[in-house]
């Protein structure tokens, strides 16, 4: 089995270039994989979380979702726990992903330290890191 982590920043939405990229991810690093032999690890945040378990939903693909604790236990949140305790909660679920993968695939906005700091540890670790940089467009 094939335990791909798929991370990214929340601030990215954008339902069609996700998509894509997980297309793309199918289409050209995993063209000689089984997808019944491959599974999805995912966080719980928005963003990119949120659109690649749809993905995985839609496209009846396994996945595996690793929880924070304030989604686990409402009580843990933003106003009951120290800042650098919440901070130190998802980057424990970070950590967490990496080490129950064999892939990275991050999709970044050069911008989000969560995001960087998972590429950063999957490298560490020695996981193969993929990373597909998000542009966000501009209307004129």
């Amino acid at each position: 089995m094939l335990r791909i982590a798929v991370t990214g920043s929340r601030d990215i939405k954008d339902w069609i270039w996700i998509r894509d990229q997980m297309d793309w991810l199918i289409d050209n690093k995993l063209k000689d994989k089984k997808l019944s032999e491959v599974i999805f690890i995912l966080g719980d945040a928005a963003g990119v979380d949120k659109k690649v378990e749809t993905y995985c939903v839609n496209y009846g693909l396994a996945f595996i979702k690793l929880r924070t604790l304030n989604h686990i236990y409402p009580a843990f949140t933003d106003k009951t726990v120290r800042p650098d305790l919440i901070k130190l909660m998802y980057l424990g679920r970070d950590i967490q992903v990496i080490e129950a993968c064999d892939w990275v695939f991050g999709l970044w906005d050069g911008h989000s330290t969560g995001t960087k700091f998972t590429l950063d540890e999957g490298k560490k670790q020695g996981k193969l890191v993929i990373i597909q940089q998000y542009i966000k467009k501009v209307d004129l």
